[in-house]
């Protein structure tokens, strides 16, 4: 019997933290993510979203971009990209963001905004917001942001497109499910502000985050927020989202973890000396919720 195809089906990553200079913590992460664009290109997707921390260095993403473009280039699917606090922290935030919207091309963040929307295909929206907007010339935290513009875009977004099923992306989750996390959370002012404009909006299917590098799925308002599992972090996951129209204005929005194809050579070093990253595997694997599962959201006909 021929399966249909999923009204939608994308990829999530977060958390790439990619550089091409050689560090201790992350050995692998050329071939992790040389590999994972393979593994990408295998598949049938209407395009791949990354979540943030793009880079691990924010001093080196001048450098470092030449070659996070020349394996991206190789991506034979559209992708759009969200800022994280790797990506821009530091000083002169706003100078780093004109240049990765730049360098990415037409990659979404060439919009011209930190935050954007598109219609990838009809009766569904991709919204990106940006957790680190500050509103300062410098952004030394690791936490999330979210300014009274951005709230105002946001809620004007939603209020403008209440016939699409929405999907935003964003970096920074706005819950902290995981203990001993506090000074990853946002900030309490900015989380109320992402609040207001979620407010009444129950055509928001859900809102997709990395920054704790652990998978999860938490109830958030009317949504779901599924935080996805770091890319770099061995042992190299990603998520798939399927969603599937079930008639009468209904659909299902599926999520499963998918495993990087790395050989065990190439990440015998990550592999090896992980003791941080062993624990986080420990704890991701404990304390998390439903890595593949599903629910029903409001589709618009």
């Amino acid at each position: 019997m021929r399966t249909l195809r999923p009204y939608l089906r994308f990829a999530q990553l977060t958390d790439l933290h990619f550089t091409a200079q050689r560090i201790a913590r992350y050995p692998t992460v050329m071939h992790v993510l040389e590999r994972t664009i393979d593994d990408l290109n295998e598949q049938d997707l209407d395009f791949v979203l990354l979540t943030g921390d793009l880079f691990h260095l924010p001093y080196r993403v001048e450098r470092d971009l030449v070659e996070f473009r020349r394996i991206f280039d190789n991506l034979r699917h559209p992708y759009y990209a969200a800022f994280g606090n790797h990506d821009v922290e530091g000083d002169e935030t706003a100078a780093r963001k004109a240049l990765l919207m730049e360098g990415l091309g037409d990659r979404g963040l060439n919009l011209g905004s930190p935050w954007y929307s598109f219609s990838p295909i009809k009766g569904t929206r991709l919204v990106v917001l940006d957790s680190t907007d500050s509103g300062d010339a410098d952004y030394h935290t690791w936490r999330g942001n979210f300014k009274s513009r951005q709230a105002r875009w946001l809620a004007e977004t939603l209020d403008a497109h209440r016939d699409e099923a929405i999907i935003i992306g964003m970096h920074h989750p706005p819950v902290t499910p995981f203990p001993l996390m506090d000074l990853l959370k946002f900030q309490d002012r900015d989380l109320a502000r992402l609040q207001w404009a979620l407010k009444n909006q129950d055509h928001v299917a859900a809102i997709l985050c990395g920054h704790y590098h652990l998978t999860g799925s938490h109830p958030f308002g009317s949504t779901q927020v599924l935080t996805g599992p770091s890319l770099v972090e061995h042992p190299h996951r990603y998520r798939i989202f399927s969603l599937h129209a079930q008639g009468e204005g209904k659909g299902h929005l599926e999520y499963a973890v998918r495993q990087v194809p790395v050989s065990p050579i190439e990440d015998a070093a990550c592999a090896k000396g992980r003791t941080v990253r062993f624990r986080t595997a420990a704890l991701s694997h404990v304390l998390s919720t439903n890595r593949n599962g599903g629910y029903t959201i409001a589709l618009p006909h």
